[in-house]
């Protein structure tokens, strides 16, 4: 229980962090300024070395500052509340994938960036799996705790850029269908969790 509390801060901590530092860039980009890590690291008071860890150099930061940030998980999972445990993952998957399609060449692009880093876990800012957590702690499931965790694994791979890319550019399905497949493939994920679950 404690050892879940720390990483759960820590990540917690980790997310306030880089979203500073995405709000001091966005004020940059609002006032028209040119700006280095090293400008932002002075106005937030972080170290230079520490924006390092979540984006490797300006051009990332710009462009990640650039994107319309989805919602806070909180707000997400809010919206969903008087859904069933299903409809609400249903729902998550269903925002997620519709803000990657309205952002999609800057979210490729963002992608790419990222899976080159060293530190993935630091440049990826978690929003699905945070989004998953609040869910899951709000409904009791008859698996075990491995189980659930693996569940919380697979929901987010199927509603992220990561499926969306294999759907389209792999199968060549539209949008439309790589949505319509990708809910599919959830659903009946989500079914046969609640049926064995309740078996």
């Amino acid at each position: 229980m404690k050892g879940d509390y720390t990483a759960q801060g820590r990540r917690d901590q980790k997310l306030k962090t880089r979203a500073k530092i995405l709000s001091a860039a966005k004020a940059f980009i609002a006032k028209g300024l040119p700006f280095s890590l090293e400008e932002v690291s002075k106005e937030i008071s972080i170290s230079r070395a520490t924006i390092y860890r979540y984006f490797p150099n300006v051009d990332v930061l710009i462009q990640e500052a650039g994107i319309e940030l989805p919602d806070a998980p909180e707000v997400i999972v809010d919206q969903q509340k008087k859904k069933s445990y299903a409809q609400q993952v249903l729902g998550i998957q269903d925002y997620y994938l519709q803000f990657i399609l309205d952002n999609e060449a800057a979210v490729r692009k963002y992608i790419a960036v990222a899976i080159g880093h060293p530190d993935k876990s630091d440049l990826r800012g978690a929003r699905r799996t945070l989004a998953l957590d609040l869910i899951f702690k709000d409904h009791e499931l008859a698996i075990s705790n491995v189980d659930l965790e693996k569940l919380k694994v697979i929901c987010t791979v199927l509603m992220g850029i990561e499926a969306l890319i294999v759907t389209k550019d792999v199968c060549r399905l539209s949008d439309s269908a790589s949505k319509e497949i990708l809910r599919w493939g959830l659903e009946k994920m989500l079914a046969g969790v609640l049926e064995e679950g309740a078996g």
